[in-house]
């Protein structure tokens, strides 16, 4: 047997015999321990089919034709057997690997991240203390995920209805973690549409977007920030929209389609206040590109009232609405029923929501939709024009 053939038959069986013994000394995981060892024993039992195949097939097969040569045909089938059974899944998997591991990750190790499932889980039961517990475990070992960090004030502001710690907490943020722009200007609008929405306090709103303002001047944040301040309520206004009794509103036109959009929008207390922001400013885009978007008016009309509390602005959108020519008697009343269930909605007088259905009734005195809107100014307390119609 060549001393060449000697000695890849031996390097083969000693590092089967490394990696086999290296294996039992690795303190990682089983699953990886278990492929060493497999991976050794292959090593080693290459190596003894090498050597039978050098030291005693090729001199049999080099004395030329003979019965020993047949003999050793069947033997070289078997070995040729034996490697094929061993190595034939590894080659073939290490040649498509870079296919299916297009699919399914192949052996790359999936980045960490913080187990948001459990937080929102038991954000979703109103379970906020367990929420911020989680968090807390989390932020162990996680302490820079920004998204984390955020969650937390969120859950104190908008859960715990403590905006003052929220803003701590954000503050917190900017001290030890590295914000970009975009993130700090995200924290301060979120931290200002709470004082806004959970808070009612219009002068905290001013100060934290005032702050946006002056902290990044002549930038497209200062400019959103100045807007925001422009459109803010007055206190006054807030103080007596706070202190009207809120107004139940039934169904008094049936399958309108619009109202119940008005009545099951989203919460305004549970958006995030740059998520309003951006569809407010978005809306205001498309109606300028196309006026006749009824859709995009009546969404935006909620949102002047859930948001900005300013029934003025979403009675313009209904208002340019309504006076379009060739308009239906139908399609007026849905979109003044609309109007008063956001009216009901934001907390409007029973003489502001009386005032709406009037012109229900004033559209079509003797019609089924104005019978129902007298009833229910009855049943609000609106003693208007209704005896008159």
């Amino acid at each position: 047997m060549p001393l060449f053939f000697q000695l890849i038959a031996m390097g083969v069986i000693v590092a089967g015999l490394i990696v086999y013994l290296f294996s039992w000394f690795r303190r990682e995981q089983k699953a990886d321990r278990e492929v060493d060892l497999s991976l050794g024993f292959k090593l080693g039992f290459t190596g003894i089919l090498l050597i039978v195949l050098f030291r005693y097939l090729i001199p049999i097969f080099s004395q030329g034709p003979s019965l020993a040569a047949i003999g050793g045909l069947l033997i070289l089938v078997a070995v040729l057997l034996c490697l094929t059974m061993i190595w034939a899944r590894p080659v073939i998997g290490w040649l498509i690997s870079p296919l299916t591991g297009i699919l399914d990750g192949g052996n790359e190790v999936a980045e960490r991240v913080p187990l948001m499932g459990p937080i929102l889980n038991a954000r979703s039961f109103r379970n906020a203390d367990k929420a911020l517990g989680l968090i807390d475990i989390e932020l162990e070992d996680f302490p820079a995920d920004f998204q984390l960090n955020f969650l937390k004030a969120e859950i104190l502001a908008e859960d715990k209805k403590d905006v003052a710690a929220a803003e701590q907490w954000l503050r917190t943020m900017d001290e030890s973690l590295e914000l970009s722009e975009g993130q700090l200007c995200s924290c301060w609008n979120a931290l200002a549409g709470w004082y806004l929405s959970v808070a009612k306090d219009v002068v905290q709103t001013r100060r934290v977007l005032e702050e946006i303002a002056d902290s990044f001047p002549n930038t497209l944040f200062s400019e959103k920030a100045r807007t925001k301040i422009s459109r803010l309520p007055t206190e006054e206004a807030m103080a007596n929209s706070e202190s009207r009794a809120p107004v139940a509103i039934t169904h008094h036109v049936r399958d309108l389609g619009l109202t119940s959009m008005a009545r099951s929008g989203p919460d305004p207390t549970r958006d995030r206040a740059e998520d309003r922001e951006e569809e407010i400013a978005r809306l205001e885009t498309e109606v300028e590109i196309n006026p006749r978007d009824t859709d995009a008016r009546v969404r935006l009309a909620f949102l002047y009232i859930t948001f900005y509390h300013d029934f003025d602005l979403a009675k313009g959108q209904y208002d340019f609405l309504l006076s379009r020519p060739h308009l239906s008697r139908g399609e007026k009343v849905k979109l003044l029923d609309c109007f008063a269930a956001m009216q009901a909605k934001g907390g409007c007088t029973a003489d502001e929501i009386g005032e709406t259905l009037q012109k229900i009734i004033d559209l079509d005195p003797r019609g089924g939709a104005a019978e129902l809107a007298r009833q229910e100014m009855i049943r609000i307390g609106y003693r208007g024009r209704q005896g008159a119609a």
